[in-house]
């Protein structure tokens, strides 16, 4: 069982998760998270909270829960919120822009950018991730 099968306490998922370099070239990970039911900030603070705790480079002033830019919350459907101008279109953007279907030729990136694919390409890695809750059927 994984954190988020712990954290949404049996709820169906995807979770993708997505490799982004600092300048300095340190790789850290996004997470967005889709859930099949309502969900606050307060649903993945034990995650954020397990995260700082286990990793040293983790520092809990990059890490509060009630900032936006650590956790942030976007319903859809019909629990959208439509108050919430373009925060669905941003969040497509993003994950078009990692996921590499968006954005300019990858060898015209940043230094930092390509340095941080290469390290990727040379062991095997990915930038993008993605997970199934366990309560979901599996492709066979």
């Amino acid at each position: 069982m994984g954190f988020s099968d712990r954290a949404l306490d049996g709820r169906r998922y995807e979770r993708l998760a997505i490799l982004e370099p600092h300048k300095s070239g340190y790789l850290h990970v996004h997470l967005a998270v889709f859930v099949d039911g309502l969900v606050t900030r307060s649903t993945f603070e034990p995650v954020i909270e397990a995260h700082v705790r286990n990793c040293d480079l983790a520092k809990p002033e990059a890490h509060a829960v009630d900032d936006d830019s650590t956790v942030s919350v976007r319903h859809a459907g019909r629990d959208q919120d439509l108050d919430d101008d373009g925060a669905l279109d941003e969040l497509a953007i993003y994950l078009a822009a990692y996921l590499g279907t968006y954005g300019d030729d990858p060898l015209e990136a940043p230094e930092h950018v390509q340095m941080a694919n290469a390290a990727l390409w040379a062991t095997g890695r990915q930038r993008c991730h993605r997970q199934s809750s366990s309560t979901m059927s599996q492709p066979q």
